[in-house]
């Protein structure tokens, strides 16, 4: 009998170093149950039930081993049951046994209902792959959920490193590619495959990738990040993803006369700024972050409006209270010809006194002196809580208001030797016009020609930038890296470049079309 179990250890070790050097290997241990909820057979049956979903996930053209059961008892160390181990000590076995990925199954009981949850580790980095649970009411129907979830699962191992297939021939092929089409609402998402970021920068887009599993992460400003795991298949798929908004909204809705004054609109300025991510606050919708924000609403004719709004995510608080109407003081004298009168005074076509006239007057009224042929707008520009003086000069209507001036008496002069000397005036002044405007020019030229140059320059730097970016992103695509903070530094990497590149060309665009317009206009 010992002869036996000897010569079967024999075969088994012959049997796993026969299989090729590069293949890699993944055991599934022995489920684990309770005696009262399994049968030592029951265990076997359903380990038995994950070693052939792992076959089909991760199948030998693909240079992956499902070990066997004889192949992980042979491994194991010395007075140590295939059954003996569990949680903690998983990863542990699987390096004993030589396996890259280990697996196993823990059935329990809840209630009336059996539950098994199954884990996946990569042995080399002490890394949970994936896990499942289910639940069911008896062991066949738990059966065919394993059979649901368990492909899926295995379908981990194929990683990033996408297990070549071999063949007799020794020529080796990649893995089927996908074209994914991936879309979001709300567009301009990007694109993160199975952690590592995508040349997608803004959905939607397409990237192409190996079958199997993915986990497809979007993120968008404003917007929580969209986590999908898929299973890609086929030639091409499309993936629509639907973010949720990670804000709320503030509409600004307040009661006024907005044709009051000059028409100027209101102004909406949010905790000290007037915008937010380069999208100016108006009168409306406001996308808002949520949590207390402080909000001041100004128009030159009414009084501030301040006050404080806590957003909650999509929720959307709303100011729709009135404007109150600013208010100035004004001290208004009226003149004619010199001597200080004494007319009425209108607002907005309502008698409110006589001059001289000290009064609280609304900003941007219609504010008017005089009576009969003698009655016009007085121009005052009038501000909130503050005085201002005017003295007003009364005019016939339709005369315009002439500041007076005091001229020294013109001596006579001959009609010809009078048009002469205006035309000589006229020539003068012809010829100092042409004189200012060359040396304008001579003065705005070298200054256009100059702003080019420094264009010029900054955009080459920028082209320079641009190529630094490309060659630290092939870097980083072609890349095996070996920890997170390494393919962290090289994105960085690719970041700053790119963000170099976008800085010189703008500045580069800004001053080529300053010196153009210096040199050309000016």
């Amino acid at each position: 009998m010992k002869v036996f179990e000897t010569l079967k250890k024999c075969i088994a070790v012959f049997a796993l170093l026969a299989i090729p050097a590069s293949a890699t290997y993944v055991a599934v241990l022995e489920t684990m149950a309770p005696k009262d909820v399994l049968s030592l057979e029951e265990k076997q049956y359903l380990t038995d039930v994950l070693r052939s979903e792992a076959v089909k996930a991760l199948p030998a053209e693909m240079n992956f081993t499902i070990m066997t059961r004889d192949n992980i008892q042979m491994m194991l160390p010395p007075g140590k049951g295939i059954e003996e181990c569990e949680g903690s000590c998983l990863v542990e076995t699987g390096k004993n046994i030589a396996a890259d990925y280990i697996a196993q199954g823990r059935v329990g009981r809840f209630g009336s209902n059996l539950t098994i949850t199954v884990e996946m580790y990569e042995t080399a980095g002490n890394k949970l792959m994936g896990s499942f649970t289910a639940k069911s009411s008896d062991i066949e129907k738990l059966e065919v959920e394993i059979r649901k979830q368990a492909k899926p699962l295995f379908m981990k191992a194929r990683g990033n490193a996408y297990a070549q297939p071999a063949f007799a021939s020794g020529i080796s092929a990649g893995p089927q590619m996908v074209a994914l089409k991936i879309q979001s609402v709300p567009m301009g998402a990007s694109i993160a495959i199975d952690g590592r970021p995508t040349k997608c920068m803004s959905t939607p887009c397409t990237v192409n990738i190996p079958e199997g599993e993915h986990r497809v992460l979007a993120a968008r400003d404003d917007y929580q990040d969209k986590d999908s795991l898929l299973m890609v298949e086929g030639a091409e798929m499309a993936l629509m993803m639907n973010l949720e908004p990670n804000f709320g909204q503030l509409n600004v809705d307040p009661k006024y006369d907005e044709y009051l004054g000059d028409g100027s609109p209101i102004v909406v300025t949010i905790d000290g700024k007037t915008s937010r991510n380069d999208v100016a606050f108006k009168k409306g919708i406001n996308n808002l972050p949520a949590g207390p924000h402080s909000v001041q609403i100004s128009h030159p004719c009414y009084e501030t409006a301040s006050f404080n709004v806590g957003i909650t995510v999509a929720k959307t608080e709303k100011f729709d209270q009135e404007l109150k109407r600013g208010k100035g003081w004004l001290t208004l004298k009226a003149v004619k010809d010199g001597s200080e009168q004494k007319v009425p005074v209108w607002v907005d076509g309502a008698k409110v006194g006589e001059t001289p006239f000290v009064g609280e007057v609304p900003l941007c009224s219609k504010i008017e002196a005089g009576d009969g042929e003698f009655r016009g707008v007085v121009a005052a520009e009038l501000k909130v809580n503050a005085n201002v003086e005017v003295t007003h000069e009364l005019v016939k209507s339709g005369q315009p208001v002439v500041a007076e001036e005091k001229a020294e008496p013109e001596k006579e002069q001959q009609p010809a030797q009078a048009n002469v000397d205006e035309k000589q005036a006229q020539a003068s002044e012809a010829a100092a016009d042409v004189a200012n405007k060359e040396k304008g020019m001579s003065i705005a030229k070298p200054i256009g020609i100059g702003l080019a140059v420094l264009g010029a320059a900054a955009f080459g730097i920028g082209i320079y930038e641009n190529s630094v970016m490309k060659d630290e992103r092939g870097k980083y695509d072609d890349a095996t890296f070996t920890s997170e903070s390494e393919a962290d530094d090289q994105w960085d990497k690719v970041k700053k470049a790119s963000t170099l590149r976008n800085v010189f060309y703008g500045v580069g665009a800004g001053l080529l079309a300053a010196g153009v317009t210096v040199f050309f206009v000016f």
